[in-house]
């Protein structure tokens, strides 16, 4: 069964990686290894944001212990890049799994704490395998199950808005469930007196990293 733990881990460590998240077992660690896609792909520096965790649940499955990991950025992510929110989520992934051993950890990192998730929009999600025996322990495949991460952090504003599209959703939802959508976005647009349709946060969703991302820096979690 699922539990939560009752401590959260101090992790504080320096970090300097290079993931290469096409590559699948070894190679994914091995930095001296140059990929063709990086070239043409998104390659970049991430420095990991400091860090509120939100929850930290393990279980096990056929005999697999796997680690569930939410967090959310502690500090302003208005300026972070693509780069920096999976740099975040991947630091978070290594270090768990330094001090838990566990076979499977995902790490999802939510732009912040709402009352509801239409609020709380992912910034990055990833699937660490160190192992790279997949799921069940018996298939070969990556150590990377996935790295992805929207294009940048949200702005303050942004934030603002989807505090409010989650808090006032209920007050457009019709008796089958539905919400007017055209109606709750001009109702927050007043709300925060701006045009309505001049603010999108909804359209900077989450993608696959592409190419080699190298992390640099120290990662914090803030109580």
């Amino acid at each position: 069964p699922r539990k939560q733990l009752s401590r959260v881990p101090q992790w504080r460590a320096s970090i300097r990686q290079r993931i290469l998240p096409q590559y699948t077992s070894s190679e994914a660690w091995n930095s001296s290894h140059a990929s063709e896609d990086s070239a043409s792909g998104t390659e970049g520096l991430g420095h990991p944001l400091a860090i509120n965790v939100l929850a930290y649940k393990e279980d096990e499955r056929n005999g697999r212990n796997r680690l569930n990991i939410t967090i959310i950025p502690a500090e302003d992510q208005s300026k972070a890049t693509q780069a920096d929110l999976a740099a975040t989520a991947v630091a978070v992934a290594v270090q768990a799994q330094k001090e838990s051993k566990a076979h499977i950890v995902t790490v999802t990192m939510n732009c912040q704490k709402a009352d509801n998730p239409f609020g709380e929009l992912q910034l990055a999600r990833v699937v660490y395998i160190p192992d790279g025996l997949g799921m069940n322990g018996k298939t070969e495949g990556k150590i990377w199950e996935s790295i992805d991460a929207t294009p940048r952090g949200f702005t303050k504003q942004e934030l603002n808005y989807l505090q409010l599209w989650a808090e006032m959703r209920d007050q457009f939802k019709s008796k089958n469930g539905e919400v007017d959508e055209k109606k709750l976005k001009a109702a927050v647009a007043k709300k925060m007196n701006i045009k309505p349709g001049s603010l999108t946060p909804h359209m900077n969703m989450r993608e696959p990293v592409k190419g080699e991302l190298k992390i640099e820096g120290e990662l914090r979690i803030i109580q």
